[in-house]
């Protein structure tokens, strides 16, 4: 019944396959336009940057802006490719977008950004592992975002290695960050043992909780948590400071 064409388009839905339930919906008030992928929001086009979502636009500022200039260009790999909003503008740095959902591109670039991405975008449709075990190429950049809705995650992107397969293909000096909802104070088990499964791989890392949250609420809602890791020399040092050998004043 799904499939069928009149109650798809009643409901929205551009694209249902096994992978992914689409859905695209105009916001005329924000003049946006929000890609849903299995009743929760992936995506979202605005004309005011303000209005996109908070975390893309922390990547965005803070990760993609400095690069749109660089010389040469980087090599960026998103993990998750949603409605290809990240470096959507840029033509200048080389992008790869992982998806095991086939038909995301043509469904996005038809009913969601109502346009073709640039030739510096390539599309591979494929698991994350799939695509990270017979990688030969190294990148600049690596952004893992492969929530297939609010709560859920391919189980197998969670583990120590996958993570050590996302660093394999990092450059050096090259740049993770791995976009999880959790809670950002660690009130549940999930968010406390990827934690520790994130720092088993990249042991001096940075977390960023990308929007506020009340810590002393009784039952805080998930956020989006970003895990960033720089990829410089050193990173794997594990000398610590104590009142018997202290170097503080040769490191700095």
């Amino acid at each position: 019944i799904l499939n069928n064409p009149h109650t798809m388009r009643a409901l929205s839905i551009v694209s249902d396959n096994a992978y992914n339930t689409v859905t695209v919906h105009d916001l005329p008030r924000e003049e946006a336009r929000v890609l849903f992928t299995n009743r929760s929001s992936s995506s979202k086009l605005a004309e005011n940057p303000e209005q996109r979502f908070a975390y893309i636009r922390y990547i965005d500022e803070i990760f993609l802006a400095p690069l749109r200039a660089s010389n040469p260009p980087r090599d960026i790999l998103m993990i998750g490719a949603g409605g290809f909003t990240l470096g959507l503008e840029d033509a200048h740095n080389r992008y790869t977008y992982v998806d095991i959902d086939p038909a995301l591109k043509d469904v996005a670039e038809t009913y969601f950004l109502k346009k073709p991405l640039l030739p510096n975008k390539r599309f591979v449709a494929t698991s994350a592992r799939a695509f990270l075990h017979g990688q030969s190429q190294a990148y600049d950049l690596i952004v893992v975002d492969v929530y297939t809705n609010m709560i859920a995650v391919p189980m197998e992107t969670t583990t120590r290695e996958f993570l050590r397969e996302v660093k394999r293909a990092l450059k050096p000096d090259g740049i993770v960050v791995a976009n999880v909802i959790m809670t950002p104070d660690f009130r549940d088990r999930f968010s406390v043992r990827y934690d520790h499964t994130f720092g088993s791989v990249f042991p001096v890392f940075t977390r960023q909780v990308v929007k506020p949250f009340n810590p002393w609420e009784p039952e805080p809602k998930p956020a989006n948590v970003l895990y960033i890791y720089y990829n410089r020399p050193g990173m794997n040092d594990t000398a610590i400071y104590t009142d018997d050998k202290n170097t503080y004043s040769l490191d700095r």
